[in-house]
């Protein structure tokens, strides 16, 4: 199950030397909101994050669920947190 943070939460989990590339990847025309997948290995702190927007390969949210990144068991990342931009009014 996908957890929603805000920014400033989300920012604080990512790796401080990965952090100025999320942030460029937020700050991207077109970039919907970011999505953090955790290593399912409890002995691996590997992480990735994703970026979902419409010009992206992952266009909402939703679309990750179910899903994971890579297929090895060893290596194997389940989504875990996400947060969204706010839509203008």
């Amino acid at each position: 199950m996908l957890k929603r943070l805000d920014y400033d939460t989300f920012l604080e989990m990512i790796d401080p030397h990965a952090r100025d590339a999320v942030m460029k990847w937020w700050d991207t025309p077109g970039t919907t909101g970011l999505v953090y997948f955790e290593s399912e290995n409890p002995r691996s702190h590997d992480a990735s994050v994703v970026a979902i927007g419409p010009k992206r390969r992952v266009k909402r949210t939703q679309d990750v669920l179910g899903t994971q990144l890579e297929l090895l068991p060893e290596l194997r990342q389940r989504p875990r947190y996400f947060c969204e931009k706010r839509r203008a009014s």
